[in-house]
């Protein structure tokens, strides 16, 4: 038989729901972009801080775009701001996991997800230093 006409051995395996077969081209796209989109959904409305930190991306998008800075630092000012939300979508989803696996305490479980808050805490930093010292630039 063919390699590809050949089972995947995890399609076998029993859990709590049939493993759907992995769709291909566009399809697998598309279901992709769904599962984006799903989580994203999850984290707005379970997450106060990223739905503040995407007020705070409305309010700083607009204002970057308005600074007199060159396209270069308007754009790495926006990276900023997604890396940001980057951090706290991965700060959601240890968060997610350490409670599925361990809802009991744990000093574990309670280092996951303090590490996971450093995450977002070095991608804020990150943030303010650079919008401090592009905006130093055009007051000097």
């Amino acid at each position: 038989m063919p390699a590809r006409n050949r089972p995947c051995p995890w399609w076998s395996v029993k859990m709590a729901g049939q493993i759907p077969p992995p769709a291909r081209g566009l399809s697998r796209i598309i279901r992709a972009a769904g599962y984006s989109w799903a989580g994203l959904c999850y984290t707005f409305k379970n997450e106060a801080a990223f739905r503040q930190e995407l007020v705070l991306c409305l309010i700083l998008v607009p204002a970057i775009i308005l600074l007199p800075l060159a396209l270069l630092a308007k754009l790495y000012l926006c990276g900023c701001l997604a890396l940001v939300l980057i951090c706290e979508l991965a700060n959601t989803a240890l968060e997610v996991i350490i409670n599925h696996v361990s809802p009991d305490y744990s000093t574990a479980a309670k280092h996951g997800k303090d590490i996971g808050s450093a995450l977002v805490f070095v991608a804020l930093v990150n943030l303010g230093l650079s919008l401090l010292f592009l905006l130093a630039g055009l007051v000097w």
